[in-house]
């Protein structure tokens, strides 16, 4: 395979969108107990309710779409261009920057969620990622790898690719997999009283129900993945 002289992805910045709406619910569960505790008035009570969760809902779109950057590397002969821009103007930091081959201090894999990302990290402290689904691992890789190979035709050091932490393996994540798990259960044990109950007798709920029922397992799985991944990337790293 040939790999491209750049390489460019729709970034997803997943661990900000999950972090920002995990928040948001947080931030509208205290206005309605604010709202329920603080206010004696019933209408004054609705109506501030209304108001949070109205401004709640459009922070979590907003969010959402600026969880989405393009995300675009050249390989040039002194080293390579990034170029990442928001998908959604003023949604977003804009970050261009030539970095020399001398300046990279690793060349990094990372496993986040369901995509692959190839890390840069120099010397000043900056890291720049960029991203592919599982289809696309090989073309990533190999863009990689013409990184490594262009820096030690021009007189560089080798760039060895080493494994990596992502947000979901670190400490920070792990807390926000916990409040998933969390908002999970509390989704599934409601289900589950629902259907105890009858509530959810029509077959058009039955799917959902479905659905909000598996919801801790499936971030129970995201959690072993997690731990699983960071556990091997550690026990690599004591090896070097």
């Amino acid at each position: 395979m040939t790999a491209p002289v750049t390489f460019e992805c729709m970034y997803r910045h997943v661990a900000f969108v999950i972090t920002s709406v995990c928040v948001l619910i947080l931030a509208l569960f205290a206005s309605v107990y604010a709202s329920i505790a603080f206010i004696e008035d019933g209408n004054t009570s609705l109506e501030v309710f209304l108001y949070s969760a109205g401004t709640i809902f459009v922070l979590v779109i907003l969010a959402a779409l600026a969880g989405f950057a393009t995300h675009r590397w050249t390989i040039e002969p002194t080293g390579i261009r990034i170029e990442e821009t928001p998908k959604v103007p003023f949604l977003g930091i804009t970050r261009k920057r030539a970095i020399a081959f001398a300046d990279i201090a690793a060349l990094r894999r990372l496993e986040s969620a369901l995509d692959i990302v190839i890390e840069i990290a120099t010397r000043d402290g900056n890291v720049y990622r960029v991203m592919a689904k599982r289809e696309f691992v090989p073309a990533l890789e190999a863009f990689a790898e013409q990184i490594a190979t262009t820096a030690e035709s021009v007189g560089h050091k080798t760039l060895p690719m080493t494994e990596g932490l992502s947000f979901w393996n670190r400490p920070a994540g792990f807390v926000i997999l916990a409040v998933m798990l969390i908002f999970a259960l509390l989704i599934a044990v409601t289900t589950g009283w629902a259907l105890l109950d009858g509530g959810l007798a029509q077959s058009r709920n039955g799917f959902f129900a479905v659905v909000a029922l598996g919801l801790p397992f499936g971030v129970i799985y995201l959690i072993y993945n997690s731990l699983t991944r960071r556990w091997r990337v550690l026990k690599l790293l004591a090896k070097e």
